[in-house]
């Protein structure tokens, strides 16, 4: 039951926070595609923001 209840809260994370995490997840995407560092910059922060809210709740 844990493991559900886990489930059901990242699944209401992500849809509180889908835009923004899209929004900053397309522009690490253009980043990288066209060699930005910025894009790298910004790759990285979302994808640490992802581990922060998935491993500390």
């Amino acid at each position: 039951m844990e493991i559900n209840r886990e489930i059901s809260y990242d699944k209401k994370l992500i849809k509180k926070y889908r835009g923004f995490l899209g929004f900053f997840g397309f522009l690490g995407f253009l980043g990288i595609t066209s060699n930005d560092p910025l894009g790298y910059l910004w790759f990285g922060w979302f994808s640490w923001f992802i581990w922060f809210k998935h491993f500390l709740k």
